[in-house]
């Protein structure tokens, strides 16, 4: 139904990629990978998840929003 891909640096957690098959899309499924991104950085002792999403991926920003993340 999804997948995630994450790269661990000296500091944060980095999401690469976060994809949700469209029949499965408003679920929640994207919510619940966030969340187990987040637990992994915590198991790591990560202070932060970092991702970088595109201008035009509206749903993936408003998913991010929804989460608690903010751009900088």
């Amino acid at each position: 139904m999804g997948f995630f891909i994450v790269l661990r640096t000296v500091n944060q957690l980095h999401l690469v990629n976060l994809a949700v098959a469209p029949a499965a899309r408003r679920a929640g499924i994207g919510t619940l990978a966030l969340q187990a991104i987040e637990h992994i950085a915590r198991a790591c002792g990560l202070p932060r998840v970092v991702l970088e999403v595109r201008e035009t991926n509206l749903a993936a920003q408003l998913l991010y929003r929804r989460n608690g993340y903010r751009a900088v």
